[in-house]
This record gives C-alpha cells, structure tokens and sequence, in this order.
C-alpha cells in the first residue's frame, strides 16, 4: 500500500515526548526532523480501510503511553537532564537500597518499564563518565585503552536476569544492548600484523564474541520492539562495524531474521504486515545508513531518493550529501551540503565532512566563510573545531590545527573525524609515532573507517615497514574494494618488497577500478617494461596515452611524454611510420627532453619512408 504521510506524522507525534522522556534526544531529533520534513500536515481524511493489527512497535508504543509517570521518575529526569546520572539513578531504586553500592541497588521488581530503562541508561552514562575521567588521567597508553566502564557488567547482570523473568519491556532491550556494546569493546584489542593479542587459552576472545553476539541480538530486538530509536540503529551499526574488516560473527536463524531488518530491509512500503508508516520510514534511513557505512553508496543512494519521494527533512539531504562524499563525488556532495546550509544555516551535524569537501577541493575562501560563520554559531562544538583545523590545514599551519582538534577531542573523545585528521596532521608534521596513535584510536571508535586503515598503511610505508603497511592497506581494500587508491598502494608495498607478480596483480586491480588519472596503467606499463614484456607495456602505455589524449601539447606531463616516446619507438620498429609519426608529432611542442628525442626520430622515419627526400636540418630543427 502507499506510503501514509499523515499516519507517520502521527505515530512521529506519539514517539518523540516517549524518547524526551526517556532521555533519548538525539533519537527525539531525529525524528522531530522528520516529521518537519514529511509532505502533508496530517489533518487529512482518515482512510476508511479497517486499521491493521497492531505491530510489535505499536504495542510497545502504547506501553510507554500507559500510566502516569512515578514521582522518583520526575525527580530522575531533573537530574538526568542536568547531567547528574549517577544521581538519577539513585533517586530510582528503593529506599532501603540507596545506600548500596551501584549497581547492586535496582528499582522495585513491580517498576514502571520506563523506571528500569531510566535507571540503567543513567548508570551506564554515570560508568561512561567516570571512564572519560580515568582516561584524561591515564598517561600510558596503552593503560588507556583498557580503561571500561565499571558499571557495566553490573548492569548486564542485573537486566539479563530481568530479562529472564520477563520483566524487560519498553526500552529495556536498548539498554542491555549498549551495555553489552560497552563490554564488547572494553574487550577487543586492535588487530596488528603480529596476531590479535589474545591469552594463550583464547577464553577472552570467546567472551568477547559472546557481548558482542548478544549485544547485536539485543540491539536487533530494540529496532524491532520501538523502531522510532534512532540511537539503537546507529549502535547496531557500530556493533557491525567492529568487525567490518573481517568476517561476520555467525548467528542463528533468529537474530539472522532481526539483522535483516537494518541490512537488506527498509523498503518505504510494505505489501504486508502490520508495520506502520513512520516504521518504514525510519527502516530505510537506517538502511541508507548502514549502506553509507558499509561503502554500498549507490544503493544509499537509491534509498534515499526514494525517501525523498516522502520526506523532505534535513537529515535525508545530509545522507545523501554524506553518500556522494563517500563515493568521492564532491561536487555533488557540495552541491547537497550548500542546499543544507541554505535549509538551516545553524546545524552544525555533519559539517565537517563539508569542510573535507571544501578542503578537497581547496576552496579556501569557502572554508574559510565555513569556519567563521560555524565559530559564530557555536564555537565549542566538536564539528566547528574540525573545521577550523581543516581551514588552518588548508593554509599549512599543521600545529594549529592539531590545536583545534585536540580541543574537538577534548569535547568528543569519539569524534571520528578528529581523530583521523590529526592523524593526516602528524603525517605532514613527520611525526609518525603520533599518526600511528591517532589512526589507532580513529580504527578503535569505528572499524569501517577506511580513511584510518589507510593513514596506517601509509605510515608505515614512510617507515620501511612495508609488511605492517600491506596488513593496514588490505584492511582498507576490504572496506573500499572498489577504489583504485587501495590496490595501488598495495601494489607499490608489493613492488617495493621484489614482488613483481604479486605487484602487476594489485596495479591491474586498480586499472579495473576507475583509476581515471591512469596511475595505475603506467606503474604496470613500467613494470612490464622491466620484465621485457613488450606487449604488455605497449598495451598499457597506450591505454595511458588515450586517456590523456586531450591534453594540450604544452601540458603534458613526464608521464605522458614517457608513454608516446615508448608508442613511438614500438611503432617505428614495427614499420608503422603513420602512427609513430602522430605520437611523435604531440612531442614537439613539449618543454621537456623528449622533445629533442622525438625531433630525431622524425628525421630517422621521414629517411626511412622517403630515403631520396632530402631535409635541412635547420628546417627539422623549426618543427
């Protein structure tokens, strides 16, 4: 059946008080602005079919509906809102039980749904703050990416048992999913070229998959039970997105079937089931989500475009945006972001992905106009801070913007784009020990960055470690099996190791990937040239030469002097004077010595093609 507009509009209305409530505003957001951006008002005629039967997501949408809230629910929701969760969390549990150690003390077992999620989700947010904390205060390293959440095995003990006696209804299953997200990570090392870091007897790595199984599973269950949380999408994504490099975690059947519903469902309609408008509609943005992440940008894209055939909101156009810069299509992305900015001027999301797009293309006064009007609209904000420091890259002021993005970290300690782009900083700066740490740290926040798999490779390439850099380069290939940078660089690490058919492999790799610049042909061309493999350089060199075959006389490059020169030389000695003849003619006007070459072998084939022809030198010298 067609898409409902005013039943999504409706079923909007109902579900963000539910998320403000809960202290889920980024997910209320969300669907606030989705609401703005659905076509009709929703006071139009109600159709007169017999409504569906109420979904799973209805069913809990009533639930949270049901009842006043408790009195302690309204003092928790002060503090929560105030930042003091550790004291929401109290105000929740029962008298006698206040004074326990957290989290052994829990809300009556008779509590309200919304009683036990509050509890948990601002215990969870207390252990988050107290690890910040121990991390600011951490120097080594290595100590820091150990530090966890010490609330959080507590709070999976106490909401699996709650979950067993059934009384985890509502948003109960979000809140064990996140948890179980927390201790998934807390766990995993990040993988190096020299093994996983595991004990001996592997019983980590076997707990390990064990939270992150359960959380996907609970994750899955908080998607299906109230779809309208955006913030359980995002951290299904992420749970997915640890160990996007490598394969999957099995599942079974049953947590197959609720995976499904953020990587292969989301379509606008439904010809069956009772699901709802406003359902479907956030099903497909997690869709378009999880393609973006995944790299599976045209089918974001398509998606998307038919989102907007529903729904005109803000976060629709920056998906697409983000979906265009992640296919490297900046002007279309550009495009996207200035029709965004153009809609609303003070949202700071995803603007410094926008700043990449302007530094790509090095637009300074646009960065700069970017970075002003951002610092005026909030300066202490994780996005402002990256796109200063990206305006301060610009102008190759490397220590400053370290500066800008150290404070974006200092405000996020997740925020993705900080981590990578000092990273990118250090690399200018020579500062590789740096790099290697902040890359380290963008892999840890979101394992499908492709962006930080390949600063690594980088890095240690600069290094001479060309085993660690092919270990970090293939994590990126696997993330980006489509662009040509990838193979490339794996493919120099090849050759630069002595490994000229493992080289060629990569290089051809490349070609096959919209290697527009030709990169990739001429590397081949020249290895094949090595190895005497005349017809295979021919074929390369003059794929290379087509695809700079518009470029001015006066413009070309050493490269493509190297490849007419080599065209030219193959030609003559097979007797084809004609084309060797228009190689060698793109070559006269080239400042380089070519030129000089070329003049001599027109002499040699206007001999050869006429020997009676007599030309002065200083006529041949002119040409």
């Amino acid at each position: 059946m067609p898409f409902d507009a005013h039943q999504a509009r409706r079923e909007l209305r109902r579900a963000i008080p539910i998320l403000r409530q809960h202290g889920l505003r980024q997910s209320a957001k969300f669907c606030a602005e989705q609401l703005i951006g659905l076509n009709g008002d929703g006071s139009g005629p109600i159709t007169s079919q017999p409504p569906p039967a109420p979904s799973r997501a209805q069913q809990t949408l009533a639930l949270l509906e049901r009842g006043e809230p408790s009195d302690a629910f309204l003092l928790a929701g002060t503090f929560f809102d105030l930042g003091e969760y550790a004291r929401a969390a109290v105000a929740l549990t029962e008298a006698s039980d206040r004074g326990a150690p957290l989290p052994a003390a829990a809300p009556h077992e008779d509590a309200a749904p919304r009683d036990v999620f509050l509890w948990a989700y601002a215990l969870y947010l207390a252990g988050e703050k107290r690890k910040e904390e121990t991390v600011a205060e951490t120097r080594d390293a290595s100590a820091k990416s150990r530090v966890g959440n010490p609330y959080a095995a507590g709070l999976r003990d106490v909401l699996v048992a709650r979950r067993r006696r059934g009384q985890l209804q509502g948003l109960g299953a979000y809140a064990l999913g996140v948890v179980l997200k927390e201790l998934a990570r807390g766990r995993a090392p990040l993988p190096t070229p020299l093994g996983p870091g595991l004990d001996d007897d592997g019983a980590e790595k076997v707990e390990e998959e064990d939270d992150a199984r359960d959380a996907r599973a609970a994750l899955a269950e908080a998607t299906e039970t109230f779809p309208w949380n955006w913030s359980a999408w995002l951290d299904l994504a992420a749970v997915d997105a640890k160990d996007a490099p490598t394969a999957s975690l099995p599942m079974d059947e049953d947590q197959a079937a609720r995976q499904a519903a953020i990587d292969d469902g989301g379509a606008l309609s439904h010809d069956d089931g009772p699901a709802g408008a406003s359902e479907d509609l956030v099903r497909a943005c997690a869709r378009a989500h999880n393609d973006i992440e995944r790299q599976r940008c045209e089918a974001a894209l398509a998606t998307l475009r038919r989102c907007h055939g529903c729904s005109q909101s803000a976060w629709v156009l920056a998906a697409e945006a983000l979906a265009h810069y992640a296919r490297r299509d900046f002007d279309q992305a550009r495009d996207c972001f200035e029709a965004l900015r153009e809609r609303d001027p003070f949202r700071l999301d995803d603007l410094d992905v926008y700043s990449n797009v302007l530094y790509v293309q090095e637009a300074r006064a646009e960065l700069s106009r970017l970075a002003h009007a951002a610092t005026r609209c909030e300066k202490y904000r994780p996005e402002t801070c990256c796109v200063v420091g990206n305006y301060y890259s610009l102008k190759a002021q490397h220590e400053r913007a370290v500066l800008y993005f150290r404070r974006a970290l200092r405000l996020d300690r997740t925020c993705l784009s900080a981590w990578t782009l000092m990273g990118h900083e250090y690399i200018e700066m020579k500062n590789t020990a740096a790099a290697i740490e902040a890359y380290r740290r963008a892999v840890d926040v979101n394992g499908r960055d492709y962006r930080a798999w390949y600063g690594l490779g980088q890095t240690y390439e600069i290094l001479n470690m060309y085993f660690y850099a092919l270990y970090y380069y293939r994590k990126a290939a696997v993330l980006r099996p489509r662009d040509a940078r990838m193979w490339i660089a794996i493919a120099q690490c090849y050759e630069k190791l002595n490994r000229d058919d493992d080289a060629i492999k990569g290089y051809e790799r490349a070609a096959q990937h919209d290697d527009q610049e030709g990169h990739a042909l001429l590397k081949l061309a020249r290895l094949h040239r090595g190895r005497a493999s005349h017809d295979e350089a021919f074929a390369c060199y003059a794929h290379y030469a087509r695809l700079h075959n518009d470029t001015d006389a006066a413009d070309l490059g050493d490269a493509t002097a190297e490849a007419l020169l080599y065209l030219a030389t193959a030609h003559k000695k097979s007797e084809r004077y004609d084309e060797a003849q228009q190689c060698l003619g793109r070559l006269l006007d080239y400042p380089g010595p070519e030129k000089l070459e070329a003049q001599a072998m027109l002499r040699e084939i206007r001999a050869l093609v006429d020997p009676a022809s007599s030309v002065p030198a200083d006529v041949m010298g002119d040409l």
